[in-house]
């Protein structure tokens, strides 16, 4: 019994249906899970900008009341 690389006609001997079921839902599962995180940081990202864009047009030190009082 050969077993095929996937190399050649792009496949793999077939594991068990109940297998290959489960394998291809967790797959699905990561996909949306990833999709979701690349969102929140394309959000996250965006915001940052918008953080950054506003403490620059500020022409204030750039430090806020918070983060000049550390340690008090």
């Amino acid at each position: 019994m050969a077993a095929h690389d996937g190399s050649a006609d792009g496949g793999f001997d077939p594991p068990s249906n109940s297998q290959e079921r489960e394998l291809r839902k967790e797959v699905r599962e990561l996909k949306c899970v990833l999709g979701e995180k690349v969102l929140e940081a394309d959000f996250f990202k965006g915001a940052l900008q918008k953080v950054a864009a506003r403490r620059q047009n500020s022409g204030g030190s750039g430090e806020t009341e918070s983060s000049s009082k550390s340690g008090s």
